[in-house]
C-alpha cells in the first residue's frame, strides 16, 4: 500500500524523519523547514491497516524552549514495541544549569484518554560537549543513555512505584552508541568491535568483543542477532547469531554502495532493513534469514522514481511488514507486507515413515543449478 504521509510540510524544503512502533500501529515524523522557519516538532499518529489512514495523536514539543524554531529537537527519536512510550533528544541543548552542548532528553507515555504523550519522568542532561542520546528498549521500560565526552553509557529503568528513572548497574566506559533488547537484559555497544553485555547479578558483564573496524551496529529484540555496518568506498553489512552464549557470524557479508546507512531488524533477528542515503535519493534493501545466510528479497532495491523510497527503512517486531517513509520519500508512507514462514503442521506418528522409501536418491542430481539470483549483491570475504 501507499499513502499519502499526515503531516503538513512543503516536501523540497523540509527534513523529515520517521519511526514506527513495533506492531507497526504508531508512527511519529519529526519534520522541520531547513530554513529554520516554523517549529521542529515530533508528530504523531496511529495508524490503521485496515482503512489505510492515519488518526492523530499528539505533538511533542521541545522540553525547554518550545517553538524555538530550529533546533535539533527529535535527534534520536525513538518507538517503543505497541507505541505507549516514545523518546526524543536536543543533543545540543544546553543544560538546566548552563552547561553548552549538554544535551537534553525526555520520555513520553501515551495517555489514551486525552490522546496524548505526557512525560514520564525526570529529563535527562548531559555534560558539557556530552551531547547526550537517548536509546529506548522495545518494552519502553529501560532506556540507555550516551554520555558523548567520555562514550559512557548508563542504563536506566523506569520504577513505577515511584515515578522516576533509576540508574539499572554499571556504567559501561567508552562503550559508543549502545542497542537494547527488548526487555534491557542484553546490551551491544558498537567502538570499532562490537562488545556484547549481559545484565547479571545487579551488573551489565561482558560477555564478548566481536571483529574490529566496524562503525556501527543493530541489535535484534529477543538479543540473538545483531548486525554491523562498515566500510567507506562500499558498505558492507555483516550478521551474526547467538549459538548458546556466543555469536557467530552467518553467511559472508553483503556489499552495498557507499552511503548514510540506516539498518533496522525485526525482534527475532530474521528481516533487516537497511537505507543508503545518497544525495537525492534513498535506496531501500530488505534482506531476509534462511536458516543458514541473509539475502536479499526478490523486488528489492526499491529506487524510486515511483514509488519514491525514503530515508527511513523500518520492519515491524514480527517481520511482517516493512514501511519506508521521511525523506525522500516525497509526502508517502510505502507499506510492504513480508510473507511470514509457514507455521507447520502437527506431525503425527502415522505421517511419520518407517524407512526411507528406496526410491529417494541419496545425493543431489550433479544436474541442479547452485547458482545464486542475480539480484543478491555480491558477497565480501568473511
Amino acid at each position: 500500500d501507499t499513502v499519502d504521509a499526515p503531516y503538513e510540510a512543503d516536501q523540497s524544503s523540509s527534513r523529515i524523519y520517521m519511526v514506527m512502533s513495533g506492531d507497526g500501529k504508531v508512527f511519529a515524523f519529526k519534520v522541520l523547514d531547513e530554513n529554520g522557519s516554523g517549529d521542529q516538532v515530533i508528530e504523531t499518529y496511529s495508524y490503521n491497516r485496515l482503512t489505510s489512514t492515519f488518526s492523530e495523536r499528539s505533538i511533542i514539543m521541545h522540553p525547554l524552549i518550545p517553538g524555538i524554531g530550529f533546533s535539533y529537537w527529535g535527534h534520536g527519536v525513538e518507538i517503543n514495541k505497541d507505541g505507549s512510550v516514545i523518546s526524543a533528544c536536543d543533543n545540543v541543548a544546553n543544560s538546566d544549569t548552563g552547561l553548552s552542548n549538554a544535551g537534553v532528553c525526555g520520555v513520553y507515555e501515551y495517555d489514551e484518554t486525552s490522546n496524548e504523550y505526557r512525560p514520564r519522568g525526570n529529563l535527562f542532561y548531559g555534560g558539557q560537549n556530552d551531547k547526550l542520546t537517548l536509546w529506548l528498549s522495545g518494552d519502553g521500560l529501560n532506556v540507555a543513555a550516551r554520555y558523548n565526552v567520555a562514550g559512557d553509557v548508563q542504563v536506566f529503568r523506569w520504577d513505577e512505584g515511584d515515578g522516576t528513572w533509576k540508574e539499572k548497574g554499571n556504567m559501561i566506559p567508552s562503550a559508543g552508541a549502545p542497542r537494547m533488547s527488548s526487555d534491557g537484559s542484553k546490551l551491544v555497544v558498537c567502538n570499532g568491535a562490537v562488545f556484547v553485555y549481559w545484565f547479571e547479578n545487579g551488573t551489565y558483564v561482558m560477555k564478548g568483543e566481536y571483529g574490529e573496524g566496524f562503525a556501527s551496529a543493530v541489535f535484534s529484540g529477543d538479543g540473538s542477532t545483531f548486525v554491523t555496518r562498515a566500510g567507506t568506498d562500499s558498505t558492507v553489512i555483516r550478521f551474526f547469531r547467538l549459538a548458546g552464549e556466543n555469536y557467530e557470524e552467518v553467511g559472508e557479508g553483503l556489499i552495498f554502495p557507499s552511503g548514510k546507512v540506516r539498518l533496522k531488524l525485526s525482534d527475532n533477528g530474521d528481516v533487516v532493513t537497511l537505507t543508503l542515503e545518497e544525495g537525492a535519493g534513498a535506496p531501500n534493501y530488505l534482506m531476509k534469514y534462511d536458516g543458514s545466510s541473509f539475502g536479499l528479497v526478490p523486488g528489492f532495491p526499491l529506487t524510486g522514481p515511483d514509488p519514491s523510497p525514503g530515508k527511513n527503512f523500518v520492519v515491524a517486531s514480527d517481520g511482517s511488514v516493512a514501511v519506508s517513509g521521511g525523506k525522500h520519500a516525497l509526502g508517502k508512507v510505502h507499506f510492504y507486507d513480508i510473507p511470514l514462514p509457514p507455521t507447520p503442521a502437527p506431525v503425527t506418528p502415522s505421517d511419520v515413515p518407517s524407512s526411507i522409501p528406496s526410491d529417494v536418491p541419496s545425493s543431489v542430481p550433479s544436474d541442479v543449478p547452485s547458482s545464486s539470483p542475480s539480484h543478491v549483491p555480491s558477497l565480501s570475504p568473511s
